[in-house]
């Protein structure tokens, strides 16, 4: 057999016709993996012999080799044991003799980078490295197993001791993925010390939830509260990581009683989940590293919607919608962050690609099929949700669905996403209008993070009031009320005008009014200034403006948004800024305010 030869007779297309219709099986999961794998192993480094090198993985966005490749060991393994082409067990063999000789620790850890300290993301690799074993072990010849075996158990003893130490002080994530990895320690050693740390981290994810189940803790202390009294949630990494890891940790353990409650977490989650698949992570406290399709160094809700599909159809709908998106991000093998990283010119990040390789597998080896499809929970038309510990509002009506961010969870100097914004807009037809990031992009998470190669600022695309330095989306004192009448919500909210240091402007206030049939945003400022509405929108999406009237051709249809007075394009219609979070270029429209003046406008489809 050809080293370059794949065994499988069929190939994966984004347009394939079952696949369009919702209905897919396992080979569309092996078939992705394969495309993603095949093109991690074209980036492997075997041209210099060097230890420093050999093996590693090159990214093209980062220009570097991200310290965390080893966790590939699992996808390559299983492409191994499905087809028993060697290439895939030598790029595993690779990976994890890179990982041995470049971040490996004295104490049994591996650093996150080697120009990284951090050691907790050991437990994604001996996660990785233990569900090889257990479930593809067989495949292994006996010096193979019996070595990462070693690496296995070293790394497991140094996070048994090392995550209950005093030096060890990470966000809830952590604490959530020491269940599995001791869940796993426990399957391959029999060591009864791993299954009761398991199931005490295991309780102890289930003590932080929110009153509406959201899973809270992403910041430090995980106890924490912010200064307004709510809880620090991140959607992006619940859904990918720590709601995963407690699934992983009920199917390995067989642990009943938190079946219930992994569940039932997951499905208040899968209330954040847009149509097309997409998780709306616009608020959460560490928005910095939102995605698209989730979070960039987490591994993939698919690790967790498996295991709980038995239990609900929401699960496979979810699981199977998040997949065709990961497809349909992405190229040449790659998955890129975005919808529009590629008319960007912005280059994939390998991280993407090899941590969510092993949400695939998961999928592979749980035997995932989707036959029937279900409605998403944001599909129907509910009204008004509000989660008061996080300070968000959930708007469906019509074909508006819409988020309003009114919480103070800012972990990171210029990360708010605050003041009432809308920090997300998604219609039925036209797809995705409006989404905030970062006020002001910073690496808050070297290395973990991506820059822009072409758009060296990355400009607020917040809806927003702003004058001079100061901007609505910088308050988090913002009050926000709601109210409903007839088939009109109508949230208005106000504050103070604050600049990344949160220090103090002229007041503002911000109105929302959602009808079926249309949005319109009234800006009001003490001192005048400007509304910003930065559009999502394509090169490929032409736009027109005419006096007060700015007209956008989407592809499911034409945006227009109509103002009280002259809008305008300040970069003009043709250019297109983009933003790494989420991956979206905008065209970003202006409607002028004077001093103590409110002004209108009316977005609608044409």
């Amino acid at each position: 057999m050809d080293a370059n030869e794949t065994v499988f007779d069929f190939t994966f297309s984004k347009t394939q016709t079952d696949f369009q219709k919702g209905n897919m099986a396992m080979k569309d999961c092996l078939a992705l993996l394969t495309s993603w794998c095949d093109a991690l192993i074209r980036q492997q480094i075997t041209e210099l012999t060097d230890k420093n090198y050999y093996g590693g993985i090159l990214c093209p966005a980062c220009s570097l080799i991200h310290g965390r490749i080893g966790d590939a060991v699992y996808p390559f393994t299983l492409l191994y044991d499905k087809t028993r082409n060697e290439k895939y067990l030598t790029a595993a063999k690779r990976v994890v003799a890179w990982s041995e000789a470049n971040v490996r620790r004295a104490d049994g850890s591996y650093f996150n980078d080697k120009c990284n300290s951090w050691k907790g993301t050991t437990a994604f690799s001996a996660i990785s490295l233990g569900e090889t074993l257990l479930l593809h072990g067989d495949c292994l010849d006996r010096e193979t197993y019996d070595a990462w075996f070693s690496i296995f158990c070293r790394q497991i003893k140094f996070i048994h001791s090392y995550f209950v130490s005093d030096r060890f002080h990470p966000n809830i994530n952590y604490y959530a993925a020491e269940a599995p990895a001791m869940a796993l320690a426990y399957r391959l050693t029999g060591e009864t010390a791993y299954a009761e740390r398991a199931r005490e981290r295991a309780a102890y994810i289930r003590r932080h939830m929110t009153p509406e189940g959201l899973l809270y803790g992403e910041n430090n202390p995980v106890d924490g509260f912010t200064a307004r009294g709510m809880r620090y949630v991140d959607l992006g990494y619940n859904v990918e990581e720590s709601l995963p890891a407690l699934a992983a940790y009920v199917h390995y353990m067989q642990d009943e009683p938190m079946l219930r409650f992994a569940a039932e977490s997951f499905a208040a989650h899968i209330e954040f989940m847009l149509p097309d698949g997409a998780w709306d992570n616009s608020w959460g406290s560490r928005a910095n590293k939102w995605t698209y399709w989730g979070s960039r160094t987490s591994d993939g809700a698919q690790t967790g919607l498996c295991y709980l599909i038995p239990y609900g159809e929401i699960f496979a709908e979810a699981a199977q919608r998040n997949f065709r998106l990961l497809a349909e991000c992405t190229e040449n093998g790659l998955l890129y962050g975005g919808k529009m990283h590629i008319a960007a010119g912005e280059e994939p990040c390998t991280h993407h690609t090899f941590c969510h390789a092993k949400a695939l597998c998961v999928m592979i080896d749980t035997g995932f099929e989707h036959q029937k499809t279900v409605e998403l929970p944001r599909e129907k038309e509910y009204g008004l949700k509000k989660y008061p510990s996080v300070g968000v509002d959930l708007i469906s009506l019509g074909e508006w669905r819409a988020t309003v961010a009114g919480g103070d969870l800012c972990c990171y100097t210029g990360s708010a996403v605050s003041g009432g914004t809308l920090s997300l807009v998604w219609h039925n037809k036209l797809g995705m209008l409006f989404a905030a990031a970062m006020a002001r992009y910073g690496m808050s998470e070297p290395r973990n993070m991506q820059l822009s190669r072409y758009d060296d600022e990355m400009p607020n695309i917040a809806v927003r009031v702003q004058c001079g330095e100061y901007e609505s989306v910088n308050e988090l004192e913002v009050q926000v009320r709601e109210q409903t009448e007839d088939a009109k919500i109508v949230i208005s909210a106000q504050g103070t005008l604050k600049n990344i240091a949160f220090q103090s402007g002229p007041a503002y206030k911000l109105t929302y009014v959602f009808t079926k049939e249309t949005l319109t945003v009234t800006a009001e400022a003490a001192a005048g200034g400007s509304l910003l509405l930065p559009v999502i929108c394509g090169t490929d999406e032409p736009a027109s403006l005419e006096h007060n009237r700015a007209t956008v051709h989407k592809k499911g249809g034409t945006l227009t948004l109509t103002a009280t007075k002259a809008l305008h394009a300040p970069n003009g219609l043709e250019t297109r800024n983009f933003n790494v979070i989420g991956g979206f270029q905008t065209l970003a429209f202006s409607l002028p305010l004077a001093a103590g003046e409110p002004e209108t406008v009316t977005v609608c489809l044409a």
